[in-house]
C-alpha cells in the first residue's frame, strides 16, 4: 500500500511540475492592435506590423505571416462559413532570434521588438471589402524549453490602420 501511495503521490508532483513548467515556459509576444500606415497617399507608401518578445528568455525561428481572408457561406450547411485565404507578401518571412524582454527604459535599443513592412499592397481595400479581414501570425520557439506556439491578430476594419510610425520600445503607440 505504502508503494502505491509513493507512487501516486510522485506522479501527481511530475504532473504539477510538468503543467507548471509548460505554463510558465511557453514563448509570449504581443501583436499591436493597428497597422501603421507610412506616406498614405503617396506612391512609396507601406505598412508594419509590430511585435514583442514578452518572455524572459529568447526565441528562436520567428517566422510570421500575413493572411488576406475573406469568409462565405459553405454550401451544404447554411450554419457553416469558409475561408478564403491568400497570402501577402511581407518584406521579411522570418528572423532567427528575438532577445527577451526588458523593462529598462534607458536602453538605446529594443532589441525584443520587431516591426514586418508591407509594400506594394492596398490594406485599406482588403479590409474595407464586406466580410473581409487580415490574419497576421508569428510561429516562435522558445529559447529555453524550445515549446512552439504560434500567435493570430485579425485585424477587421480601417479603423485599425493609423497614420504615421510605431514609437520605440515595448509600446503600441502610433505618432
Amino acid at each position: 500500500m505504502e508503494y502505491f501511495i509513493g507512487f501516486v503521490a510522485s506522479f501527481v508532483a511530475t504532473l504539477i511540475f510538468a503543467l507548471l513548467l509548460f505554463i510558465i515556459l511557453k514563448p509570449r509576444i504581443k501583436i499591436s492592435d493597428n497597422i501603421a500606415c507610412l506616406n498614405k497617399g503617396k506612391e512609396n507608401e507601406f505598412y508594419k506590423f509590430k511585435f514583442y518578445n514578452n518572455s524572459y528568455f529568447k526565441a528562436f525561428d520567428i517566422k510570421f505571416e500575413l493572411l488576406s481572408c475573406k469568409e462565405y457561406e459553405a454550401q451544404k450547411n447554411s450554419e457553416g462559413v469558409n475561408v478564403s485565404m491568400n497570402d501577402i507578401t511581407l518584406s521579411n518571412s522570418q528572423i532567427l532570434f528575438i532577445e527577451k524582454y526588458r523593462k529598462d527604459k534607458k536602453n538605446r535599443y529594443a532589441h525584443n521588438c520587431v516591426t514586418v513592412r508591407v509594400e506594394n499592397e492596398n490594406l485599406e481595400n482588403v479590409v474595407s471589402k464586406a466580410n473581409s479581414y487580415l490574419e497576421f501570425r508569428v510561429t516562435m520557439k522558445h529559447g529555453f524549453s524550445n515549446l512552439s506556439g504560434t500567435f493570430t491578430k485579425k485585424y477587421r476594419t480601417a479603423k485599425c490602420i493609423k497614420n504615421g510610425d510605431f514609437e520605440f520600445g515595448n509600446n503600441f503607440n502610433i505618432s
